[in-house]
């Protein structure tokens, strides 16, 4: 049987959810993945699930191309989301130039961001911002000695509420001379890589 052909000999092929699925890459552990550890798989969930990822196909998409996450990277941040996944993917979504922006700055790549972003689930834009807005504490925790994958292996699915506060306390057991709570001044974090934390400690108190 042939297609059926439009006037403008075209014919519209429409993909399955499931086909959808398969080609931004979720799988069936993927998928459980979100409803969270602990939680019952119910099928009403689950087709939630599936049918919300599917209806922001491409959303996903171009998130995924912008950033380099894949399916099992998606599935990570947005673990324990279950019914509230819309909730997740339209955090991820709206904050898809900032996830970019931090890949794209070299210093954590795709798996080592999503790894620190582990378990936020509905909450993923709160944890977002505590990372985002912790960039040059980051820099300078990478700087001062620790490996990327060791930082997002230590920031590994730790609670949202706490994931800045941990931010805070690596950075400040690297640099004891400035507080948790010190906001560094961009490029700042040079001078701390050139080893004068108290420097700049001083610098900031001049500057109060």
């Amino acid at each position: 049987m042939g297609y059926n052909h439009c006037s403008t000999n075209e014919h519209v092929v429409t993909e399955s959810a499931d086909d959808i699925l398969k080609r931004l890459g979720f799988t069936e552990k993927n998928i459980s993945s979100i409803v969270g550890r602990g939680k019952r798989n119910s099928p009403k969930t689950l087709q939630l699930i599936r049918e919300t990822l599917t209806a922001r196909a491409d959303d996903l998409a171009a998130l995924m191309e912008a950033t380099g996450f894949d399916a099992k990277s998606l599935s990570s941040m947005l673990h324990g989301a279950g019914a509230h996944i819309a909730t997740g993917i339209e955090a991820l979504v709206a904050n898809k130039d900032k996830l970019k922006g931090m890949v794209d700055a070299g210093t954590f790549d795709a798996k080592s961001l999503s790894s620190m972003l582990n378990g936020a689930g509905a909450h993923i834009a709160e944890a977002i911002d505590a990372i985002y807005t912790r960039q040059d504490k980051l820099n300078a925790i990478v700087r001062g000695g620790f490996a990327a994958t060791e930082v997002a292996t230590r920031l590994h699915a730790v609670a949202t509420s706490d994931l800045g506060a941990e931010i805070d306390a690596l950075y400040t057991s690297l640099y004891p001379e400035l507080n948790s709570n010190t906001v560094i001044p961009a490029g700042a974090e040079a001078q701390i890589v050139d080893g004068s934390p108290a420097t700049l400690a001083a610098q900031q108190q001049v500057e109060k």
